[in-house]
């Protein structure tokens, strides 16, 4: 799998340096955090070396939550200066087309390397339904979680922490969303995912005796899926009314990254405005990346 993260032996930099905590201000200008994001790229098979279309994808709770109670939703993200900066985020995000049980969200975020510190990951370290089968992923998989931890967001800058726990389930039978009553399919992790974490990329971690296709001694990482919830001490899933204060029972539940790629590539909306962009782009820059059009 040629789209893998490899690495010796520490958690590689693009991990912490792909998310943005998501915030909004209070009244009296405080900035309040509610989750975490983190930035995807598309990329084109003919062009793997290009930017590609970068979004912001989150839970979509934390998005909808945040705006029913407040007017703008902001990204707070480390600058290439050194600060961190907040940023205001449009309101047109995207869901999992015709499915109202799915909690994921994605806004077009695009590249922001001359002002930011943010790493996209790349749509080809997806751990895709395809990849799950062809790497033999299963229970007892490391698992390596990045984003904010409420307690100590950063003064200056975004300081997100790294958790480690394990598969402790596979997506294989539904579990029942308690605000809709709808069934949702996810992983179940081990792990402390306490306030702040919902939204964040889940990554599983194979050691290199875990080479199945892949050749070479290094440590594989790919993009598992992202934080729904998790299960506290006063019933099953938790969501951000009270997240920030709660203490979790150990067990986090991750949207796989196929819902994901659901918005990304059978949503028509945005496959349009791939389309409309690439023309864009060949017409005012010879295929090289400028601004999306207005």
């Amino acid at each position: 799998m040629a789209g893998c993260i490899l690495e010796s032996m520490r958690v590689p930099d693009v991990i912490p340096d792909c998310v943005v905590f998501l915030c909004v201000k209070e009244e009296d200008g405080r900035v309040s955090y509610r989750g975490t994001a983190f930035q995807v790229a598309v990329r084109s098979e003919a062009a793997p070396e290009d930017r590609g279309w970068s979004y912001l994808v989150t839970a979509r709770h934390n998005v909808f939550d945040s705006l029913d109670q407040y007017r703008q939703l902001y990204a707070r993200l480390n600058a290439i200066s050194g600060d961190a900066q907040l940023v205001e985020l449009p309101r047109k995000w995207w869901m999992c087309p015709d499915d109202d049980a799915s909690d994921v969200a994605v806004l077009r975020f695009p590249p922001s390397e001359d002002e930011s510190t943010l790493a996209p990951i790349p749509n080809t370290m997806f751990a895709t339904k395809d990849v799950v089968q062809a790497q033999k992923i299963g229970i007892g998989e490391d698992v390596i979680v990045t984003g904010l931890f409420s307690e100590v967001a950063g003064r200056h800058r975004n300081l997100p922490v790294v958790r480690a726990g394990i598969i402790a389930a596979m997506p294989e039978e539904p579990l029942q969303d308690l605000r809709s009553g709808l069934d949702y399919r996810a992983y179940m992790v081990e792990l402390r995912s306490f306030g702040g974490l919902s939204g964040s990329p889940v990554f599983v971690r194979l050691d290199p005796n875990r080479a199945y296709g892949v050749g070479g001694n290094m440590t594989r990482y790919y993009l598992l899926g992202l934080i729904r919830g998790h299960w506290d001490s006063y019933g099953p899933v938790k969501f951000p009314d009270n997240e920030i204060e709660t203490m979790n029972l150990g067990m986090g539940i991750v949207t796989p990254i196929d819902e994901v790629c659901r918005v990304l590539f059978q949503s028509s909306e945005v496959h349009w405005r791939r389309q409309r962009e690439r023309v864009y782009r060949v017409d005012m820059s010879g295929g090289r990346w400028t601004p999306e059009p207005p």
